[in-house]
């Protein structure tokens, strides 16, 4: 005995937070109330496993976008100083050619 359960997220419809959740509840209460004993105990079970399971694909997902973000930040951050030290190299040179100071164009 399966039920389709909707995803609760948000959609751009307009849907509010929790409006999945109460439609969810409204399709399994029924289906409770069919259930009697050890049936409604294996349902329960098998929508807890089902739930656990999703928290623990979900939490994999955050964690490889998570270091995946830590990854790309810190290209990022070497990117930033690599551009840094280039801007710095290229204003010392213009300021010695604009300085008359002796340098390498001028030997």
């Amino acid at each position: 005995m399966e039920i389709n359960l909707q995803n609760s997220k948000a959609s751009k419809g307009g849907r509010k937070f929790g409006q999945g959740f109460k439609q969810q509840r409204q399709e399994i209460d029924p289906m409770m109330e069919k259930l009697e004993g050890e049936e409604l105990i294996d349902f329960l079970e098998n929508k807890l496993e089902d739930i656990e399971k999703k928290l623990a694909r979900s939490q994999t997902d955050y964690e490889v976008l998570q270091n995946n973000c830590l990854e790309i930040q810190e290209k990022l951050g070497k990117s930033k100083e690599k551009y840094k030290r280039a801007a710095l190299m290229l204003t010392e040179f213009l300021e010695d050619l604009l300085s008359q100071k002796p340098n390498i164009f001028r030997e």
